[in-house]
């Protein structure tokens, strides 16, 4: 097929015309002050100048035309002329795809096989190399940008019509995302969702608490939680107070990293091997969006040294009240002790919430009536420790061990004058039932004294009943007289008499509960680049390896039994850009566990300034090794933005990122896929060839994303540390 006319001249009649008008501006400035913009038709024929540059736009498309119609002979004159020559026509070249079946070993493809394509069978290829067809599946391309704290999950958009830039893009790239780093506090008490937590504030110590930092919260399920921060004037402490109290049921450190996973574009995988099963509540906290945590300001990432947390509740109604055996609705009001209290009376006070939070310092208020008469009595208050009621204020150690304090008197205080309170150190209270209610009980003991005499009957003599009686209703001998009657004749030897006491028992009109408890958290960990790792004075960490790279993870399934020793072959497509840096060479090595080793590279893309062939040599001691981890960096077994569930193999290979835009090589790589069957190959090679002079190439495969475990390769300018 002849090859199409080149095009010498691609302007239009606007090109030239465009032109001619920017000129006119540099050149004729008065001139061309006075056009309006856009200029249109009616400035044209008002104007004699600009039907003049109207009519040269027009001579100029003529002349282009004209000298892209030249014939053939004098444009080979004219290339001979310039010293070129045409390229000798080929044969065509397109890519062919090998897929081996599910659990098969390697199978060689040698050089000059025949291959037909299925529909027509009409056009026949032959391969040009041998092929080593391995169980190798590409699982995880992923870029990392350190210095700007940035990445680019590329294995999404492999063999897409939508390319992306390998090694770095523009902030407009909807593939370009921020690192994600996260500082994870758990604890069973301070975090998790009661009723009574009215305020929770933490106090960070440490250098370099700037509350960007610190800026965005969240619980457990990382719904948003609004804060205020406020730093010491010295910047070595730093308050956060939560507006929002956090929600979110008690989990594990492996389902908060999940939850992680998916905030930061992640899979869902399972967790790290180093996270415990204790379930706990959680705060989360991430720097504002504006923050890059970066190698060349590890300086100024936070330190801490110390974090406090001081959770409180307002004083909230205590839930139940028992006298005796008798519940009662403590928002009604009662008699604590009943109406004629007697020593050895108990009142209960339940408040489940409150009264787990053990170690933390508990109020309770009494609105109390103001009593006629103050009476002696005295009140023990006690707590089921599981086996039996242990006292709070029985004895001076008692008193200070819980740092018991009673402000009551005995329930008879004056709420009007003195607060009636009392204030202990919550003890661990397990449940336990009174009055048939199960719940967190603490109780007061009426123990010596009471609150008056109670009324009644009582008995006397007969003649000492007599003698009560006034002298001006009976005389002394009608008195005497009375006495001997009612003791001789009628047999009556005393008399009953009625008293109504003087008992002033007490009365509740409410009680409120609240607390306040100062503790340390007791887990700690951060969460970088998709890595969980345990947290030592830094929340948030920068990637070790500056050198932005392009990490290439392969499934360990098979990949290690048979790929170990052997030739790796890797397609790179790259769309054209002829601004790309090729002066230095790509770097590929192979992480084997303890560090990156270097790799026997063939490299067909001349420093990946082209599409072309990769081919490496697997090394014999490749193993499963986790990638990003605090240390390598690499943790856990998978890539970034890539989910595995186990570990992963990774090798690596570098190239520079230049400053501009324009100077990246845009490439979108094929290589191993899964077909649908399973565990299959297909190694898709990407060719371009010449037929009679004229450049030519096939389409690329589409590849579908494949979210299971990986092994991955690298590009760094330099070679890993």
């Amino acid at each position: 097929m002849a090859a199409a006319a080149p095009v010498l001249d691609a302007r239009t009649t606007e090109d030239f015309l465009g032109q001619a008008l920017a000129l006119a501006r540099v050149y004729c400035p008065d001139w061309s002050a006075g056009w309006p913009t856009p200029i249109d038709q009616l400035a044209v024929d008002a104007d004699p100048g600009l039907a003049m540059l109207n009519l040269f736009a027009l001579l100029g498309r003529y002349l282009g035309d004209v000298e892209n119609r030249i014939p053939d002979q004098r444009r080979l004159a004219f290339y001979s002329f310039l010293g070129l020559m045409l390229r000798p026509p080929v044969a065509a070249r397109a890519p062919l795809v090998f897929r081996l079946r599910d659990d098969r070993p390697p199978r060689a493809v040698p050089a000059r096989t025949a291959v037909l394509d299925a529909p027509t069978q009409a056009v026949r290829f032959e391969t040009t190399d041998d092929l080593l067809v391995l169980p190798a599946t590409l699982a995880a391309a992923v870029t990392l940008i350190p210095a700007q704290d940035q990445m680019i999950d590329v294995l999404p958009r492999l063999g897409s019509d939508d390319p992306v830039c390998a090694f770095g893009g523009t902030l407009s790239d909807p593939a370009v995302r921020q690192i994600g780093h996260w500082f994870l506090i758990g604890d069973p008490a301070l975090f998790t969702p009661d009723s009574a937590t009215r305020r929770l504030t933490l106090t960070l110590t440490g250098r370099n608490l700037h509350p960007a930092y610190f800026d965005q919260w969240f619980d457990g399920d990382l719904t948003p939680l609004r804060a205020r921060t406020s730093v010491s004037a010295d910047g070595l402490s730093l308050s956060i107070e939560l507006i929002d109290m956090p929600a979110a049921k008690p989990m594990t450190v492996g389902d908060l990293q999940q939850a992680l996973d998916r905030a930061d574009n992640g899979p869902s995988v399972a967790p790290d091997a180093l996270a415990d099963d204790a379930k706990l509540g959680w705060l989360v906290v991430k720097p504002a969006p504006a923050i890059r945590i970066v190698g060349a300001l590890k300086r100024q990432v936070p330190v801490i040294t110390g974090l406090t947390c001081v959770a409180s509740g307002d004083a909230a109604p205590v839930q139940q009240a028992v006298t005796g055996t008798a519940p009662w609705t403590i928002g009604n009001g009662g008699y604590p002790f009943g109406r004629t209290p007697a020593v050895n009376d108990a009142f209960y006070l339940r408040a489940d919430d409150v009264l787990a939070k053990a170690g933390a310092q508990i109020v309770l208020s009494f609105d109390l009536q103001p009593p006629s008469a103050r009476r002696d009595a005295s009140i023990e208050w006690q707590y089921w420790d599981g086996k039996g009621w242990a006292a709070f204020n029985a004895t001076s150690v008692d008193v200070s061990l819980h740092q018991f304090a009673d402000t009551t008197d005995a329930l008879q205080g004056d709420t009007r004058v003195v607060p009636a309170e009392i204030a202990f150190v919550c003890p661990t209270i397990p449940l336990t039932a009174v009055a048939g209610i199960t719940g967190r009980w603490i109780r007061a003991v009426l123990t010596a004294g009471g609150y008056g005499t109670p009324g009644g009957y009582t008995t006397d003599p007969v003649d000492a009943t007599i003698a009560r009686v006034p002298s001006d209703i009976l005389t002394d001998d009608e008195k005497r007289k009375l006495t001997t009657y009612l003791t001789q004749t009628a047999r009556i030897g005393f008399g009953v008499r009625f008293d109504a006491g003087s008992q002033t028992p007490p009365f509740v009109r409410g009680v409120r509960i609240g607390y306040r408890r100062t503790a340390t958290p007791q887990r700690y960990w951060t969460y970088n680049a998709l890595s969980l790792t345990r947290f030592l004075f830094r929340p948030y960490r920068p990637v070790e390896n500056q050198a932005t790279a392009l990490y290439l993870g392969f499934e360990p399934k098979g990949f290690v039994a048979h790929a170990a020793g052997k030739a790796l072959t890797l397609l790179v497509h790259l769309i054209d850009d002829p601004a790309a840096d090729t002066t230095t060479a790509p770097c590929w090595h192979a992480l084997d566990g303890d560090g990156w080793e270097p790799l026997v590279v063939d490299d067909g893309t001349h420093a990946l300034s082209r599409s072309g062939i990769v081919r490496l040599v697997v090394p014999q001691g490749i193993v499963p090794t986790s990638l990003f981890s605090a240390a390598a960096p690499t943790s856990r077994g998978r890539t970034i933005a890539t989910p595995i569930s186990r570990p992963a193999i990774y090798s690596s290979g570098s190239k520079p990122t230049p400053a501009s835009s324009s100077s990246r090589p845009t490439c979108s790589p094929r290589s191993t896929r899964r077909s649908s069957a399973g565990s299959a190959l297909s190694s898709t090679f990407r060719f371009r060839g010449w037929t009679n002079g004229r450049r030519s190439g096939a389409r690329p495969f589409r590849r579908r994303r494949r979210w299971r475990t990986t092994s991955t390769i690298i590009c760094s300018p330099n070679a890993p540390r």
